[in-house]
């Protein structure tokens, strides 16, 4: 939040959130966009063609990943987690449209993956490189405090959250403080794991 508003533009950790199906993962990664400026890529196709990031994904400052890492081998979690790396740490990236001739942009992203907990293996091997970028968060359901068993349901749900979105960015940037021993030179926060 802070480096959005004094324009710092500073990196930050993807966040991963892991858990059960229908416990809110997915609609928690609805606030993070609204947090971050309203809009969302997938950033699937990105990550899957190696090479350069699509014209669609540079104009969202949140990438969303949602179980769409299908395979658990390792040289594709390798690849993801340099992916990973890279949207974590770099603020250049290399940017083309379809056709196109790409051009090396600097971008703010923030980065989050929803996943099942039988699909925690798409995640890549925490190693020295990669731990102060990846954070990993154990989910658990609760009971929501409006009802979600019909699409209009879960739209008018989606609204009054976003409604209280602002209330909740002033807390965070006005209330809330890092306990002591949690702040980190580069990243602002320390890489938290859960699972490890």
């Amino acid at each position: 939040m802070e480096c959005l508003i004094g324009g710092t533009r500073s990196p930050g950790q993807v966040h991963a959130y892991v858990g059960p199906t229908n416990i809110g993962k997915s609609l928690y990664q609805a606030v993070i966009t609204q947090l971050v400026g309203g809009r969302s890529a997938k950033a699937y196709d990105w990550d899957a063609r190696k090479d350069s990031v699509q014209s669609g994904v540079v104009g969202a400052e949140h990438l969303v990943l949602e179980d769409e890492v299908p395979t658990w081998d390792a040289t594709t979690r390798r690849v993801f987690g340099n992916h990973i790396k890279k949207v974590a740490a770099n603020r250049l990236h290399k940017c083309e449209g379809k056709y196109l001739n790409g051009v090396d942009l600097t971008v703010f992203w923030r980065c989050t993956i929803s996943l099942n907990e039988d699909c925690i293996l798409t995640l890549p091997p925490v190693d020295e490189s990669i731990e102060d970028k990846l954070c990993i968060f154990s989910c658990t359901g609760f009971e929501f405090p409006f009802p979600m068993r019909t699409e209009e349901d879960r739209l008018e749900a989606m609204a009054t959250l976003t409604r209280e979105v602002p209330h909740y960015a002033h807390w965070l940037l006005h209330d809330f403080a890092l306990p002591y021993g949690l702040e980190d030179r580069r990243f602002g926060v320390k890489a938290f794991r859960h699972l490890d």
